[in-house]
Formats: structure tokens, sequence, C-alpha cells
């Protein structure tokens, strides 16, 4: 299990600054891991997690991309919205 320490929501504002975004991910939210327990990518795009959120729920959904930028793993969910996935998932 990996714990999220920050997120970061892929829309319309982040694709004017910095229009490849857009073309690589979509709509969506990227779950940044704790790089103290994790450095490269646990899971492929297209497998299932479950996260658990900090208030004691959990769900199952599926990994559109994973984001690996030197020892900082990020995982994709499109359609995804940052209250879905809040901090210390």
């Amino acid at each position: 299990m990996f714990r999220v320490i920050d997120t970061i929501k892929y829309d319309e504002a982040l694709f004017r600054q910095q229009p490849g975004l857009a073309q690589r991910f979509g709509h969506g939210l990227l779950a940044i891991l704790d790089p103290a327990q994790v450095t490269s990518a646990p899971v492929q795009p297209g497998d299932t997690v479950r996260i658990r959120r900090p208030d004691g729920s959990s769900f199952v959904r599926a990994v559109s991309d994973v984001d690996v930028t030197r020892s900082i793993v990020g995982l994709f969910f499109l359609d995804t919205a940052q209250h879905e996935i809040p901090r210390d998932s």
C-alpha cells in the first residue's frame, strides 16, 4: 500500500499553461505517491488499484497512466476529481 502525498488536477487551466499535458493525459487527477515508499512504477496503465481514503471508505479504480519523473511516481486517473482521491489516501 502506498500513500498519496499530493494531487494535481488536470483541467483546462493547467492545459493552457502546459498544452502537451492535454495530449498525454486528458482531464483527471494525478496522485503523487510518497517517494519514501516507491521510486518506480508499482503498476501499469490499465491495472486496477484499491484506493482507501482517510475517512476509511475505499473503491477500485483503473490507472489510466503512470508518470515517473526522477524518483517521483504519479498515478493518473482519467475523469477523477480531487475530492475522490484526497491526500493521505
